[in-house]
């Protein structure tokens, strides 16, 4: 977003109206606030383990953030369909919400990175969250229709297998630092990214 909008201003300043480049100005603004609030979590995350940073919980009406994650989601990936489903009763939840923003984003991240290395049958995403006795699961499933392969040809396993692309430790220091806990594996035409998050 930040990249394409100065772009478009460098590229097109003396046709852009006045509302338009402020428009686009406000969005560098807007991204490039939530990249700083999204960098210094992520490296207090790096000393969550040690015990040496506390995550500040707020409360977060999970519809909210689920929609702020799909929205920047879309922007990096427009042509990716994600199905979602989550509980049909209003949900407020004391989180970290900047660091389960980009864990879910690292989900689906992984996700499209997962597919581009499956050939054969048509790929969905499908994210889904429950809560439950004080514990939030958020799941990723990333599932093809037909007899999907990787890109060697072989056909898909089912096992544990590490999450494809970056973020994992991240994913885990924050579940970890929300006494919970992430899990990814793969069963037969579906890969599976699970974050259970005690609150």
């Amino acid at each position: 977003t930040i990249y394409g909008s100065c772009s478009a201003i460098i590229e097109n300043y003396d046709r852009l109206p006045k509302a338009q480049q402020i428009k686009l100005l406000g969005e560098v603004r807007e991204e490039a606030e939530w990249l700083i609030r999204m960098v210094e979590n992520l490296l207090s995350v790096t000393r969550i383990d040690g015990g040496r940073v506390h995550i500040v919980k707020t409360p977060t009406v999970l519809e909210e953030l689920i929609d702020s994650v799909l929205i920047k989601f879309r922007k990096r990936y427009p042509g990716q369909a994600v199905a979602v489903t989550i509980p049909d009763e209003f949900v407020s939840i004391p989180m970290d919400a900047v660091l389960i923003e980009q864990v879910l984003i690292n989900l689906l991240e992984n996700a499209v990175e997962a597919c581009g290395r499956i050939t054969g049958g048509k790929k969905f995403i499908r994210l889904s969250s429950s809560l439950a006795y004080g514990v939030l699961t958020i799941t990723m499933d990333n599932s093809f229709d037909g007899q999907a392969r990787q890109e060697d040809g072989k056909f898909l396993s089912s096992k544990r297998v590490d999450a494809p692309g970056v973020g994992l430790s991240s994913i885990q220091a924050v579940a970890r630092a929300h006494q919970g806990d992430s899990r990814f594996e793969a069963e037969g035409t579906v890969f599976r990214s699970s974050v259970y998050c005690r609150l």
